[in-house]
């Protein structure tokens, strides 16, 4: 495939989890390099309209071109072509939190929390007009060649009002709040607790709900709190657990206000842990 619509494609980048196929491309027009992402839709109850479905996708990642802000990975356009939808947006340079994750652990804490802050105020800025992310996870968390953080994934995003519960967009099964198992609405609560479990894993290197099995890791999720942080990173004292204990909570109604209010309160918590000269 040499072009979509008016894109230069110019190579393969990888492949998603919708499924979804990411091109590097070119867009002739205004003279820049873009990136498209390509949703492969398959509908396999035969009462859904495929034609609404995919008008349902471009909408939502047309009003996902609204969210300009430093933090967030821009989308430029979105249109059907050839029965998929292709998702337009900013060329990133850099790699994700998953594939920098290895060396930022040999950092300091305050490095990986200067990660996380800037990812909080993209979703508290997200959640301001109405749209939740409802799929955080390491490989959503871009870091860019200045070294900041930038949502991905956006143009996927669930709109506040109206729900479109049948347009499926989800991280992975570490990073899914337990009211997204059980088929609930997402809210900014259902990002928060994402959020968390990513903050988890940078200050742990350990994902939150292990088990040997899918099951084993749905039911903790669901039923079961994480292991204390602590336990995995002396470094770490009982006010993170707190924290991240209440961020991951099993109630929506039982995590704090926002997720910049739970960041505010993991530095604080981080802070009051550990010695300055650690910090």
């Amino acid at each position: 495939m040499s072009k979509i619509g008016r894109y230069k494609i110019v190579r393969e980048i990888g492949r998603g989890e919708q499924p979804a196929i990411l091109y590097e491309a070119f867009d002739p027009k205004f003279g820049r390099p873009v990136s498209i992402k390509t949703i492969v839709l398959n509908i396999p109850d035969p009462t859904e309209d495929a034609s609404l479905v995919r008008e349902r996708y471009v909408r939502e990642a047309r009003i996902a071109a609204a969210l300009v802000h430093p933090n967030i990975v821009t989308v430029y356009d979105a249109f059907q072509k050839h029965g998929n939808v292709h998702i337009v947006m900013e060329s990133v340079n850099g790699q994700s939190l998953k594939q920098a994750l290895p060396e930022l652990l040999q950092q300091p804490i305050q490095r990986r929390l200067e990660i996380l802050e800037e990812a909080s105020a993209a979703l508290n800025f997200a959640h301001s007009k109405g749209m939740f992310h409802r799929g955080i996870s390491p490989s959503k968390i871009v870091i860019d060649e200045r070294g900041h953080a930038k949502i991905d994934g956006f143009g996927t995003a669930q709109l506040a009002e109206p729900p479109f519960p049948h347009v499926v967009a989800i991280g992975p099964l570490h990073y899914l709040a337990p009211e997204q198992v059980k088929g609930g609405l997402p809210t900014e609560r259902t990002d928060q607790f994402a959020l968390a479990a990513v903050a988890y894993l940078m200050l742990t290197g350990r994902e939150p709900f292990q088990g040997d099995s899918i099951q084993s890791r749905l039911y903790k999720l669901v039923m079961e709190p994480a292991t204390a942080p602590s336990s995995l990173n002396p470094a770490l004292g009982p006010e993170v657990d707190r924290v991240l204990d209440n961020a991951m909570a099993k109630d929506p109604g039982n995590r704090l206000d926002s997720c910049t209010g739970f960041l505010e309160a993991l530095k604080a918590a981080v802070k009051m842990s550990m010695r300055t000269d650690t910090f």
